[in-house]
């Protein structure tokens, strides 16, 4: 006996494939997308030096930033209950490896989202130093959207802690920037003549 497809079955079929492997793709744009982000704007910056260092410097502060609201805060994820079995079993491997649970702290919170603020970070700090117009930004904005539903979609984080999220990489990127075109002359000293006559 065999069976004929409805067309509607089929068409079905084939939006599932698709929306299948558009899903698989966002979920890894969703994790890595921050890390490909800072790769890509610092192939951006590679001829502006100063721009450059001070973004890689921005970007070490605002992880340790992160991590500091995380544990000052200590809100914790809105995770399923497979989640935290997952993450219990994964916590006790690292304590098995000797990796102390201060170390894991910050992972166990949720605010602010990291992603969200290194994501958010890259764009305002790219969007003011390259003086980049909507079109330009629309890449770096696309991938950001995509990471902002990855985490609250998977449960990673709640609306709020996104929203925080980015907005504290974005004052950390122009807290950056700041620093980045101070001036420096009036900290240096004037050096006595010391010419022999």
């Amino acid at each position: 006996m065999h069976m004929v497809q409805s067309k509607d079955s089929a068409i079905d079929d084939i939006i599932m494939f698709f929306t299948g492997i558009i899903s698989s793709r966002a979920r890894l744009v969703g994790k890595y997308g921050p890390h490909m982000m800072f790769a890509y704007a610092c192939t951006e910056l590679f001829n502006k030096p100063t721009t450059l260092c001070y973004f890689i410097l921005g970007a070490i502060a605002n992880v340790l930033i992160n991590f500091a609201i995380k544990i000052g805060v200590k809100q914790p994820r809105p995770m399923t209950t497979e989640q935290a079995r997952m993450f219990s079993l994964s916590t006790k491997r690292y304590a098995d490896l000797g990796i102390s649970d201060g170390m894991l702290s910050a992972n166990i919170y949720g605010m602010p989202s990291g992603h969200l603020q290194t994501a958010f970070y890259i764009i305002t700090y790219l969007w003011i130093s390259l003086k980049m117009n909507i079109r330009d930004a629309s890449l770096y904005l696309c991938v950001a959207a995509i990471i902002l539903w990855h985490r609250i979609y998977y449960s990673y984080h709640t609306v709020m802690q996104t929203i925080v999220g980015g907005i504290v990489g974005s004052m950390v990127a122009v807290g950056a920037l700041y620093l980045a075109n101070a001036p420096i002359v009036g900290r240096l000293r004037a050096r006595k003549e010391d010419s022999a006559k």
